[in-house]
């Protein structure tokens, strides 16, 4: 699908304001746009659910030091960097975090910003990014020495290290030895130095052995501290992994270095289970992931004011040359995002701030896909805001735009929103393994394990689907979707899947799916473009129905139009899974035998699918666009739902939804 047609003006400031901020060259971003104060924690009554970014209790147990920021310095992080600086022996340092928490932001603010009086005053640092690292694991080590003396001859000139006198000075050992064998005594000045020429030369191209010791003479002879941040190394294989790590230790011990080592939690596991961390003792900070609202309100504020901007420098987000870009119409849609989003429909925050479950890395990217999807009709959007002061967008435009992305039809492995109906071909395999198995998991959230509290051990899932469903695999496949989605959390911290886990537990996301997500008309709308069905004649209907809604124009008079076929679809899919839902209670006795295992699925979400129906239909009739959403998209009880998301430090603001 064609992304809408704002997309490519939108592209610089996306790229540049509201993706990754670690690496642009103007400090004036990072300034403006860092998170310090206060990390994830959002209770939402609701839900019945905290979303934090707490310390796991395999790296509590080891000591992990919170991060607590401020404006001006790193925490604990920034004063074990000063106090290292003192400690001629070297120091291994661990920072850790989830994905997408933000550890290279913090990295790159620590070194341009709180902590680069210390960095710039007392020590030659360096920052080694393993994006660019070798296939080979063996060249590992060669890559880092050569990404440390390439960054040593381009920012440090005034030390003046690399002297014939100081290369000779790390090798009079060779030099000495030399001497002693194969130079005659009586060769001496500048005889001497041409026969020691090569030696030098040729001493000099082996990095490995050249580096160490120039970076000991640094510290040694020039009393200069040396620092070495090793990033991103929980991209690479675990092999890659395993020699960083073991590296990592090594240059702390060789050359007396303040190492520190950024690693995603799950990384840190597999290292202490494999024992590859366990040979120097190590200081370890948890980093833990900003809140949504704040970092989103932050970002969009700096764009606002770099697209208002009458004078100074915007070239860095705004470049000069190339696709001419409507700084007014940009700014306009900003607004709505932040008035409709993030002020007035707490749905569409509550869903990006559950299912991102502290990836702000996946929160960022789901904001711009909204912004440039194709699915999100902008001229509409800014005809409406423009006639009338204001456009407020729905919750099912929001989560059609991100579930589509730049797809026409749904597809569950090019979304990120998991089709939770999806059947696998292994035997037993059900529409509703993901939904039992998510049920099973919410029914345990308040018990405590050894692992935590709501954690369930994998075997005991496993045994429970075997004795009833003999559904083994699809049981493995189903636990693999949901880890990998993050709708269930491994107590290795894996997002890639349950190997080498023992226990699982439901998340924010799996929560949401559980509550809302599923029962929701624009989820539905979706998903039944993707899901496998056994009743062929549902699956022509669909199709046909699919077509039809696509061969539809989108103009005001054809729009209801296009709705009713949009609602026959839905309440056709929902029948169609009532259906096979009833043939497995039938087919396993599930109302008979009873146990873990939820019965009647399918009913609550009908329910509240129709009613959801019955809303869109009454909305777009009375063009209710102009106005914020009046009625909650989802009625769980008649009590009120009520989200704290702590505002700052001292204050808590509750905010009815």
């Amino acid at each position: 699908m064609q992304r809408n047609r704002l997309h490519a003006q939108l592209y610089p400031i996306m790229e540049t304001v509201f993706q990754n901020i670690a690496d642009q060259d103007p400090l004036e971003i990072l300034q403006s746009c860092y998170v310090y104060t206060g990390s994830l924690k959002i209770v939402a009554q609701d839900l019945n659910v905290t979303i934090s970014d707490a310390i796991p209790r395999f790296l509590s147990e080891q000591g992990t030091e919170q991060l607590i920021q401020s404006a001006t310095s790193a925490g604990s992080f920034g004063k074990a960097m000063s106090d290292a600086l003192s400690d001629p022996s070297g120091q291994l340092y661990l920072l850790l975090g989830g994905i997408g928490s933000g550890k290279t932001t913090f990295i790159k603010r620590y070194q341009r910003t709180v902590g680069r009086p210390t960095l710039d005053g007392h020590a030659l640092w360096f920052h080694v990014d393993f994006l660019e690292a070798p296939l080979d694991p063996h060249d590992m080590e060669l890559f880092v020495w050569h990404q440390m003396l390439d960054q040593l001859r381009q920012r440090y000139v005034s030390p003046n290290l690399e002297t014939r006198k100081t290369i000779k000075h790390i090798f009079a050992d060779s030099i000495e030895a030399i001497r002693q064998t194969g130079v005659p005594q009586s060769i001496y000045g500048d005889r001497l130095e041409a026969v020691l020429s090569p030696y030098l030369e040729r001493w000099q191209a082996d990095i490995v052995n050249y580096v160490p010791r120039l970076l000991k003479f640094a510290k040694h002879n020039r009393r200069l501290h040396l620092v070495v941040f090793i990033d991103n190394v929980d991209q690479l294989s675990p092999a890659h992994q395993a020699q960083i790590f073991a590296l990592s230790q090594r240059i702390a011990r060789l050359i007396g270095a303040i190492t520190v080592l950024s690693l995603r939690e799950e990384s840190f596991y597999a290292a202490s289970v494999q024992k590859t961390l366990t040979a120097y003792t190590s200081r370890k900070f948890h980093i833990a992931s900003p809140r949504f609202r704040r970092m989103i309100d932050n970002r969009i504020q700096f764009a606002l004011a770099v697209l208002e901007r009458s004078e100074g420098p915007v070239d860095y987000v705004l470049p000069r040359g190339g696709v001419e870009i409507d700084c007014h119409s940009i700014a306009e849609l900003l607004r709505i995002i932040k008035t409709s989003i993030f002020e007035q429909n707490q749905n569409i925050a509550r869903f990006i701030e559950c299912l991102c479950f502290g990836n702000m890395r996946l929160a960022l990217e789901m904001f711009s896909t909204f912004m440039t999807s194709g699915a999100t009709d902008v001229d509409k959007m800014l005809h409406i805001y423009r006639n009338s002061g204001a456009y407020y967008v729905a919750f099912h435009e929001f989560v059609k735009s991100i579930m589509l992305g730049s797809r026409q039809y749904y597809r569950d492995s090019e979304s990120p929103i998991l089709n939770v109906f999806d059947c696998g071909a292994s035997r037993n395999a059900s529409h509703f393994t993901s939904l039992r198995l998510m049920r099973v998991l919410s029914d345990r959230r308040g018990e405590s394990t050894r692992e935590g509290q709501g954690y369930v051990e994998i075997s005991r899932l496993l045994g429970m689907s075997e004795d009833l469903f003999d559904n083994r695999e699809d049981v493995i496949r189903t636990l693999n979707r949901l880890v990998l989605r993050q709708l269930i959390e491994a107590n290795t911290k894996s997002t890639d899947s349950i190997i080498d886990a023992s226990h699982v537990r439901l998340t924010s996301a799996g929560v949401y799916y559980l509550r809302y997500l599923v029962c929701s008309f624009s989820y539905m709308d979706l998903v039944l473009q993707d899901t496998p069905l056994n009743d062929p004649e549902v699956e022509r209907k669909l199709r046909e129905w699919v077509e039809q809604v696509n061969n539809l124009g989108d103009r005001d008079d054809q729009k209801l139009a296009r709705m009713d076929v949009r609602f026959a679809r839905v309440k056709l899919f929902i029948e169609y899974l009532k259906a096979e839902e009833a043939k497995e209670v039938s087919a396993f006795s599930l109302s008979r035998v009873g146990g873990a295992w939820p019965v009647n699925l399918m009913s609550p979400i009908a329910e509240q699918v129709h009613r959801e129906i019955e809303w869109i239909d009454r909305r777009l009739k009375q063009n209710r666009e102009l106005f914020p959403e009046d009625v909650k998209v989802w009625e769980v009880d008649e009590e009120s739902e009520l989200m704290t998301d702590e505002a700052d430090d001292d204050n808590q603001q509750t905010v009815s939804i």
